[in-house]
């Protein structure tokens, strides 16, 4: 409970961070953190029922659907959300293992920690891009008066 607790405060501060960075208005900060949050949950839940490639494809899918309805809810760009939402599913770290093993001179390694990192990658990709896929009439659209 407490590992959970503390990788929702970490996604938040890490999507909030990576929000002051790119500049984002100070009215969207709480929600571009809460889009990082979510993330995580969504991951976490899905990573228990299947693989990770799939758990990060459902998630990226997931998080690119609450963004815009968030973009439209707070009349903000789309990837004033996404960016700091898709934050938690960078492959950071088998990025970094597999720059390890490469100077360390670890050929099976790099293979296989790049084959990783690209999967992850290429799951955040097609998930986005499935989510932009759907038709914006699905969403919820506020009415000009």
């Amino acid at each position: 409970m407490e590992e959970i607790i503390f990788r929702l405060l970490a996604a938040f501060g890490a999507a909030l961070c990576f929000s002051v960075l790119f500049s984002v208005d100070k009215k969207q900060l709480m929600f571009c953190g809460l889009a990082g949050s979510i993330t995580v949950v969504v991951y976490t839940l899905l990573k228990e029922v299947t693989t990770g490639a799939a758990a990060v494809l459902a998630t990226a899918v997931a998080i690119t659907l609450i963004s815009r309805e968030l973009a439209i809810i707070r009349r903000s760009p789309v990837t004033v959300f996404l960016v700091p939402g898709i934050i938690p599913l960078a492959p950071g770290a088998d990025m970094y293992n597999m720059m390890y093993a490469a100077v360390t001179g670890s050929h099976t390694d790099v293979s296989t920690y790049g084959y990783e990192a690209l999967a992850v990658a290429g799951a955040v990709a097609i998930g986005i891009a499935l989510a932009f896929s759907l038709p914006n009439k699905i969403f919820l659209f506020k009415t000009h008066k």
